[in-house]
């Protein structure tokens, strides 16, 4: 790797986040505390002694709103209470006051750029209300974006009589982020949060609130072509476009999805959009405030992190997600020397920015990393593997994300039945397998590698309980069998494990920041 240079950090005031070690909790499957087979806040509650022992200091909560579950909380129908599965408001303040005596700090997902399909203020956009209509993207004849999530992303409302747009699901509509309305209703919502004692937030897909203006087609028809070059006041009579017809969908559509990042991703302009959002929500650099980055590149990292004045406290780039080097055995393996310039690029940014980079390795969407870029399938090779990625990320001068079940060296789930398939998400790959003909115990095998459900079961807290201490009742969906013999309480009484590791890194890195000689 060419070197590179060290540049010099300005001075800056250090904020309580550059030494934060955060921990996220995807609740539905951390501990459940009311028997009922679903995690939940009084779970969570019961156990924060455990990862106080741990040495975390701050929790981002996975969304816990009201919620259909089409993506399990990333489709909001109500952004100021919680989901019922988790508790009350009164569970919420009992946790953030446990949290706070403990000198611990919580961090909540915000779903900012779409809501429920189910959402009142949706429901009314798709009634026809002014005040409403708006908010979401509407279009009598969609244009050629896929979806995120496969398909196209746009869809027939029968109610409103159009298409609306969704990047993700379905169920997901995008919110308008050039009304600001949107955008004042949103930082109200975080208002509320704030004012009941949050330490700020996760922003969830942040890098396409912003969409190409127009949403031209990445292939546009002739029409949609003569009407860009054309606005119809200055078009001649013989070449005005006629106005569209709303047409509900139908098989002989001749749009077919083409993938559309070029025209939603990062786009021009993202960051006068959420500098607006900030300012009414009154959020400063003394909150913590994290950034799902996809699609946004080191050099554009300045304005969003920068001291004094950055817009976001850290940024969740998506570069680590792209680094896997095919093996000869057609599996992947960590291509470390991408890793290592990774890091350094965005370390010596950040200095020079006066501020610190985020690192993670998990979360609730990627693949564990022991099964990502080690062999899950020896229990010593996966302890050993869990143990060099807790170095690899915890020594760094990095801000270190972790997630739940990191710090035990979890590898994915071994998915063997349907029962355990969840996330719609990974529709488009079933039928993609099917299409193909592969037999369910290969699409089984191919979702437990790659697939979201294979990292969101049950929290193992103790081998020698019912349903491993997870809950009293039988959980949401099954607890691995072979996450048992890597449960918590079994790891806290080795002073060896993976989980030990973990706790000595952490305490020797808070030590390090505070001057003293580990």
């Amino acid at each position: 790797m060419a070197a590179l240079p060290t540049p010099a950090a300005p001075p800056y005031r250090p904020r309580w986040w550059h030494d934060a070690v955060i921990y996220t909790v995807w609740v539905r499957s951390f501990a459940d505390g009311n028997g009922d087979g679903i995690g939940d806040l009084l779970g969570l509650l019961s156990r924060l002694d455990a990862l106080a022992w741990l040495g975390v200091d701050t929790l981002w909560l996975t969304p816990i709103h009201p919620s259909p579950n089409a993506d399990f909380g990333y489709d909001v129908t109500d952004y100021c209470a919680i989901h019922p599965d988790f508790g009350t408001l009164a569970d919420f303040d009992a946790l953030v006051a446990e949290l706070h005596r403990r000198g611990m700090r919580l961090v909540l997902d915000l779903v900012i750029n779409h809501s429920s399909c189910d959402h009142p203020w949706f429901r009314a956009a798709e009634r026809g209300k002014a005040s409403y209509r708006a908010w979401y993207y509407w279009r009598d004849a969609p244009n050629d974006w896929e979806a995120i999530f496969g398909g196209s992303a746009w869809s027939w409302s029968e109610t409103a009589q159009q298409y609306y747009l969704h990047l993700f699901l379905p169920q997901q509509p995008d919110l308008n982020w050039e009304n600001p309305d949107v955008r004042a209703a949103l930082a109200e919502v975080a208002r509320f949060w704030l004012d009941r004692g949050v330490d700020g937030f996760r922003f969830d897909a942040l890098t396409v609130l912003k969409k190409a203006p127009g949403l031209p087609s990445v292939a546009p028809t002739r029409r949609e072509a003569l009407r860009m070059a054309t606005p119809e006041a200055e078009a001649p009579a013989d070449t005005a476009v006629p106005p569209d017809t709303a047409v509900p969908p139908s098989p002989n559509s001749p749009l077919l999805p083409q993938p559309a990042w070029s025209h939603f991703l990062a786009q021009p302009g993202l960051e006068a959009l959420f500098a607006d959002f900030v300012r009414r929500a009154g959020l400063t650099r003394d909150h913590l405030t994290l950034g799902e980055a996809n699609g946004l590149p080191v050099e554009r990292a300045a304005p969003w992190i920068a001291e004094p004045d950055g817009l976001l406290s850290l940024l969740l780039h998506f570069e680590l997600w792209h680094i896997d080097r095919p093996t000869a055995q057609g599996g992947a393996t960590l291509d470390t020397v991408a890793f290592s310039e990774s890091c350094v690029r965005w370390w010596q940014t950040a200095r020079a920015l006066g501020t610190r980079p985020a690192l993670y390795l998990e979360n609730h969407d990627l693949p564990r990393v022991v099964s990502r870029w080690a062999d899950d399938r020896d229990p010593d090779a996966t302890r050993r593997a869990a143990k060099a990625f807790a170095a690899a990320q915890l020594l760094q001068p990095a801000v270190p994300i972790l997630y739940q079940g990191q710090e035990l060296g979890l590898p994915n789930a071994r998915l063997t039945h349907w029962a355990q398939i969840h996330d719609r998400a990974a529709e488009p790959t079933i039928a993609a397998l099917r299409a193909k003909g592969e037999t369910d115990s290969t699409i089984l095998a191919a979702l437990s590698r790659t697939g979201r459900d294979a990292v969101r079961t049950p929290y193992p807290w103790d081998a020698t309980q019912p349903f491993g201490g997870f809950s009293a009742a039988p959980p949401w969906t099954p607890l691995p069998p072979e996450h048992l013999p890597l449960a918590w309480q079994q790891q806290y009484e080795d002073p060896h494990s993976t989980l030990h590791w973990y706790r000595h890194l952490i305490h020797r890195r808070r030590q390090r920041n505070q001057g003293v000689t580990p």
